[in-house]
C-alpha cells in the first residue's frame, strides 16, 4: 500500500504540473486525486511575494502518512490576505511536490480546502469528512487501476477522465446518489454537481437514481448550487420531477436566481399552463407576499415567455405605480425583464403610464428598461417612437441609448444590457 500511494503521489504531481485546470473539481476528485488530506486548523501565516504561506495543524490524517498533530507550511496560492483562515476548523487536500506542501491544483486551490461555514447545514465539515472516507473506501481495493488511470490521464490530457468496470463505476454512482441527500454540505452540492458534469458519470443515472434525486430537491439547501444542478440532473424526466405543489414552495422560498431559472425548465413542462400562469401570477402581484417571491415569480414568467402571463405582470407594475411612496424597484426591474422577453402591443399602454409617472422620472435606469421593452415590441408605431425620440434627444449619452434601439439595430437592441443604478 505505501509502494501504491508513493506512485499516486507520483502521477498527481505530474497531473497537476501539466495543467492548470481542473474541470470536475469535487470531493469524489479529492478523494481520488489527492496526496494528502488532513482536517486540522490554519494557526499562522508568513507573508509573502507571492501572498501568505498558511501553517496547518493536520489534527487528523483523513488520507496520506502523516502523524496526527504535524504542522505543515502550506505554498501561497494567491496573492490575496489569507488571514481570514487563521483559526478555523478546516478540511485540506494537498501534495508534496519537490519537498513543498502544495494545496491540490495549486494555483487554483480555492476548493480543495473546506470551512464550516461553507456549508449552510450543521456539522457539515463532519459530512464532508464522511463524504471523502466513503469514496476512499471504495476505492481502496481498486488503487492500482486508479493509478493506471491516472497515468493515462497525464499521457492523454485532463479531458481523459478514465475507463473503469461498471462495477466500480456503480458504487460511485450509488455513494454520489446517497450523499446528495446531505442537504447543505459541500458533499451534496459536489454529488449533483459530479452526477450532472462528470464523463463518467454521464449516461450511467439511472431512472431510480432520477426519482430518488427528484425525492431530494424539496429538501435541498434553498439558495444553493446544489439545489441547482439537482434540478439539471432531473429537467428531461417528467415523472422524477417534485409534483407542482412543491415546485410552487420552492418557487416562493427560493434565494438565487439560477435556481429559479432551473425551475422554470420544469414548470414549463406541467401540461395544465394555465394552471401554472395563474399561481404564479398570484405571487407576482401580490404586494404582501416578499419582494424576493414576487420577483422570483417574475423570472418565471419572464423565462416562460407565455402572452397569456402578460396580465399578471403588467398587473405588477400597475401595483407599483399606484404605490409611489412604496414602490419596489427590484419588482419593476424584474416585470420589465418580463415584458422585454415577451413583447407584445398590449404592453404598451403600461410602459407608457410608467414612462409618465414620478417613479421613473426619477430614474433614469428604469426609463431605460422601459425603452428597450418598448422597442421589442418593433412595430411601425413603436419604431417611430424611438427615432422621434433619438431626434429629439439633446443630450449625447440619451441620443446614444436611444440610437441602439432603432430598428437598423435590431441585434444590440436584443443585447443592450441595463446596469443597476444602486
Amino acid at each position: 500500500m505505501r509502494k501504491a500511494l508513493a506512485t499516486l503521489a507520483v502521477v498527481a504531481v505530474a497531473v497537476l504540473l501539466s495543467s492548470a485546470l481542473q474541470a470536475n473539481f469535487t470531493m469524489f476528485d479529492l478523494a481520488k486525486d489527492s496526496m494528502f488530506i488532513a482536517r486540522g486548523e490554519f494557526t499562522s501565516l508568513d507573508r509573502t511575494a507571492a501572498g501568505d504561506r498558511l501553517t496547518l495543524r493536520c489534527d487528523e490524517m483523513i488520507k496520506g502518512e502523516l502523524a496526527d498533530g504535524t504542522e505543515v507550511t502550506l505554498e501561497a496560492f494567491e496573492p490575496a490576505p489569507a488571514d481570514e483562515a487563521l483559526g478555523r476548523e478546516v478540511i485540506v487536500c494537498f501534495n508534496l511536490i519537490k519537498g513543498k506542501h502544495l494545496f491540490l491544483y495549486h494555483p487554483f486551490a480555492q476548493r480543495s480546502f473546506i470551512f464550516e461555514t461553507d456549508d449552510v447545514a450543521a456539522k457539515g465539515l463532519d459530512q464532508n469528512e464522511q463524504s471523502i472516507r466513503n469514496f476512499m473506501a471504495i476505492n481502496e481495493p481498486h488503487t492500482e487501476v486508479i493509478i493506471s488511470e491516472l497515468q493515462k490521464r497525464l499521457e492523454l490530457g485532463l479531458a481523459y477522465e478514465g475507463q473503469y468496470d461498471a462495477p466500480l463505476i456503480d458504487q460511485w454512482r450509488a455513494e454520489l446518489v446517497r450523499q446528495a441527500s446531505w442537504a447543505g454540505t459541500r458533499a451534496a452540492k459536489d454529488a449533483a454537481k459530479a452526477l450532472v458534469e462528470h464523463a463518467l458519470f454521464k449516461d450511467t443515472v439511472t431512472l431510480d437514481d432520477l426519482h430518488a434525486i427528484g425525492q431530494l430537491v424539496p429538501q435541498s439547501a434553498v439558495g444553493t448550487l446544489e439545489r441547482a444542478y439537482m434540478l439539471e440532473l432531473i429537467r428531461n424526466e417528467v415523472s422524477a420531477h417534485p409534483n407542482f405543489d412543491a415546485q410552487m414552495v420552492m418557487l416562493s422560498e427560493e434565494t438565487f436566481d439560477a435556481c429559479v431559472g432551473k425551475l422554470s425548465n420544469l414548470m414549463a413542462q406541467v401540461e395544465n399552463r394555465e394552471l401554472v400562469l395563474s399561481e404564479v401570477g398570484a405571487l407576482a402581484t401580490n404586494r404582501n407576499l416578499t419582494v424576493r417571491t414576487r420577483v422570483n415569480a417574475l423570472q418565471m414568467l419572464e423565462v416562460l415567455k407565455d402572452k397569456a402571463g402578460l396580465p399578471y405582470v403588467q398587473n405588477a407594475i400597475s401595483g407599483e405605480l399606484d404605490n409611489p411612496e412604496t414602490f419596489e424597484k427590484d419588482v419593476l426591474r424584474r416585470a420589465f425583464m418580463a415584458l422585454r422577453s415577451t413583447p407584445d402591443v398590449t404592453n404598451i399602454d403600461v410602459i407608457t403610464a410608467s414612462l409618465e409617472s414620478d417613479i421613473f422620472e426619477a430614474s433614469w435606469e428604469l426609463q431605460q428598461r422601459a425603452w428597450v421593452a418598448y422597442a421589442m415590441i418593433d412595430t411601425t408605431a413603436t419604431n417611430a417612437k424611438i427615432e422621434s425620440e433619438c431626434i429629439a434627444s439633446e443630450d449625447l449619452a440619451r441620443r446614444r441609448f436611444f440610437k441602439k434601439l432603432l430598428p437598423s439595430y435590431k441585434m444590440a437592441r436584443k443585447l443592450m444590457i441595463i446596469h443597476n443604478e444602486d
